[in-house]
Parts: structure tokens; sequence; C-alpha cells
């Protein structure tokens, strides 16, 4: 049910805007409009995962999800870093930064235009 509630979601965020931020598919899964939730299915579908990502926006892990990106990634660049270091204190926004920035490093590595890259994971 979760899931369908964030596809809808974001399908129907994706629809209405030239461009997309996160704050407007957490807003379109807590209140989906009438003609895409008529029964309030959705609504309630989604209450509770609803409620889990918007800590990405208004709670204790806001900041990074607010507003549209300032930086594209480009994986024609011959290296990609991102820089954690101001966001040290919070383990938890930590590790979704990771798992978003991995998510979309490797969807760019599975591009069949994208060549043959390296990757090099450090921690360190």
């Amino acid at each position: 049910m979760e899931h369908t509630a964030i596809d809808t979601a974001l399908a129907q965020m994706v629809r209405g805007n030239d461009v997309s931020i996160f704050r407007m598919v957490v807003d379109q899964i807590l209140a989906p409009s009438r003609d895409v939730d008529p029964d309030r299915r959705h609504t309630e579908d989604g209450r509770l995962v609803g409620h889990a990502l918007r800590r990405l926006i208004a709670g204790d892990l806001a900041g990074p999800f607010d507003e549209p990106s300032s930086v594209t990634f480009d994986p024609s660049l011959p290296m990609n870093s991102l820089d954690l270091s101001r966001v040290a204190e919070n383990s938890t926004l930590i590790s979704v930064l990771i798992t978003c920035s991995s998510a979309q490093m490797e969807s760019a590595l599975l591009d069949p235009a994208g060549g043959q890259p390296w990757c090099i994971y450090d921690e360190g």
C-alpha cells in the first residue's frame, strides 16, 4: 500500500511540475488531490510512510531535501565526490544521504551510454 501511495504521489507531482522537489511528493502523499484519491483510500494507505518521509523536510532530518538540488550529477566528469562533513553529527541523515547518492551513482553506472567507469568506494 505504501508503494502505491508513493508511486501515485510521484506520478501526480511529476505530471504537474517542471521542477520537482521532495516536499511536493510528501505533500501529495499526505494530501492527494480529490481527482487522484476520490475515496481517500490512498490518503489512508500512505499516512504512515508520508509521516516517516516528512522527517526529511520538516523534522530532525530536514535540510538536504527541502529544495531543488544546487548541483547536477555529471557522470561524464573524471570524478564525483560527496562531502558529508557538514552532517557528521547526524548518523541517520548520513545513512539517508549515502543511500540516495549511491542509488543515483548506480543508476549512472548502469547507463549503457556511460562508457566503462571505475567506481571506488572510500569511507575513509
